[in-house]
C-alpha cells in the first residue's frame, strides 16, 4: 500500500484513475511467473515425497493456489504447498481496491492531523483483538487446535490468514505514504 501510494502521489497526475483490470494485470504480471514456477516445483517435490494431497483433494489445492485464492479458502491454508505465499492471494483484492481507496480516502486527507488520526485508528485495530480476548479471559485463544472443535479453529485460522483481517495494514501503508507527503510539504513550506 505504501509503495503504490507513494508512487502515485509522486506522479504528475495523482488523481488519474487506471482501469482495475489493467492495474491488476500489471501487478500480477510482476509476481505470477515466478510464483507459478515455484508452485509447480513445490508440487513436484510433494509428489516425489508422496505427501501431495494427504487430507484435501489435490486438485482443489492446486486450483486455489494457482488462481491465488488460498487465503480466501480456509480449508487450503493448512496445506504446506506454497503456504509461505498465502499473502500473495491477499494482495490481489487489495490491488483491486487500491484506486477506489486512493481516490476516496488518500486524496481526501489534506492535513497532517487527520492523516495521523487515521494512522492511529488503523494501528489500534490489532490491539482491539488483544483487549477483547483479555476481557473475556482467554489470552491463549490464538493457539486453538483441531481438538477444540470445528468453528473455533476455523475462526482462528480466518483471523490469522484471511485478507479481510489484513486490509487495515494495506490501508495503513497507503495513509503512511500520504502522511509522509504532507509532512514533507509542511517542512518545505516552513
Amino acid at each position: 500500500g505504501f509503495v503504490l501510494s507513494h508512487s502515485r502521489l509522486q506522479s504528475l497526475a495523482p488523481d488519474h484513475s487506471e482501469p482495475v483490470l489493467a492495474f491488476l494485470r500489471k501487478r500480477t504480471a510482476v509476481i505470477y511467473p515466478l510464483y507459478a514456477c515455484v508452485l509447480l516445483l513445490s508440487m513436484l517435490i510433494a509428489l516425489a515425497r508422496g505427501t501431495l494431497g494427504d487430507e484435501v483433494p489435490v486438485w482443489w489445492i492446486q486450483i486455489c493456489q494457482a488462481v491465488l485464492v488460498q487465503a480466501w479458502t480456509p480449508w487450503t491454508l493448512n496445506t504446506y504447498i506454497m503456504f509461505h505465499c498465502w499473502f500473495l492471494s491477499a494482495l490481489v483484492p487489495f490491488w483491486a481496491l487500491f484506486d477506489t481507496a486512493f481516490r476516496h480516502m488518500i486524496l481526501r486527507l489534506r492535513g497532517i492531523a487527520p492523516a495521523l488520526a487515521t494512522l492511529a485508528l488503523f494501528a489500534a485495530l490489532p490491539w482491539l483483538y488483544y483487549v477483547v480476548t483479555l476481557l473475556v479471559g482467554q489470552p491463549e485463544w490464538y493457539e486453538g487446535g483441531p481438538s477444540d472443535g470445528f468453528l473455533y479453529p476455523l475462526f482462528v485460522m480466518l483471523l490469522k490468514f484471511n485478507p479481510l483481517f489484513y486490509v487495515h495494514i494495506f490501508l495503513f501503508g497507503m495513509v503512511l505514504a500520504r502522511t509522509r507527503q504532507l509532512v514533507a510539504g509542511a517542512l518545505l513550506h516552513a
